[in-house]
């Protein structure tokens, strides 16, 4: 990738996962005998997208989550979505680490939202089975892009599938959240098992790279 201008994120994920950690004690209040609910998609390391926080404090803005299951179950397969009850703690690393008292897994092979300040945490955790696309025009991603980003325009992707192994963690953006959607369609129902839809990169505060000239 060309050097280019930066924008840095406002918070490190280390600050991040400190008001987290803090945070635990009002999730305690609001957690009925010490119990968790909430539901996420397995990626492709195992780590789990949380995609409904269940309305707690202690889940909510976490993004990813590493959920330790009872002994002797099976784990998810990729792109599962699965419904959890976990204990009302986390352990201090990031992603954090809950322990699961049970679990239900629902469908697999399909496409969630979530936003780019959390793909770019997926592609961090695990960059070697995560692929951000800008489904944007080349004269948009050429004005600005998501570090690590890869150009296919949305007009394009129905006839120039990539080239991935089918449980990828796939992050799709464009401009407003409209193309990505879109996109995000076309490759679920191409038969990826992971693809996440990371909306627009109009809301998003973190790094943009614009290639020098």
């Amino acid at each position: 990738m060309k050097n280019g201008k930066k924008r840095t994120r406002s918070a490190s994920l280390a600050v991040l996962l400190a008001a987290l950690l803090l945070s635990s004690a009002c999730g305690e209040a609001n957690a009925p005998d010490g119990q968790i609910f909430f539901s996420g998609m397995t990626l492709k390391n195992g780590t789990t997208l949380v995609t409904d926080d269940g309305g707690s404090d202690l889940i909510e803005g976490l993004g990813l989550i590493v959920v330790n299951l009872p002994e002797g179950s099976e784990k998810p397969a990729a792109g599962s979505g699965v419904s959890y009850v976990i204990e009302d703690r986390l352990g201090e690393l990031y992603p954090p680490h809950a322990w699961a008292v049970s679990f239900e897994v629902g469908d697999e092979s399909k496409s969630v939202k979530t936003s780019l300040e959390i793909a770019e945490r997926i592609r961090e955790h695990d960059p070697s089975n995560t692929v951000i696309i800008d489904v944007r025009t080349a004269e948009e991603f050429a004005a600005g892009h998501v570090p690590s980003a890869l150009l296919l325009p949305l007009a394009d992707l129905p006839g120039n599938l990539p080239d991935y192994p089918s449980d990828t963690n796939i992050i799709v953006y464009c401009r407003s959240g409209n193309r990505s959607a879109t996109a995000a369609d076309i490759l679920h129902q191409a038969g990826f098992k992971i693809v996440i839809d990371a909306g627009g990169i109009l809301g998003y505060a973190g790094e943009i790279i614009v290639p020098s000239d």
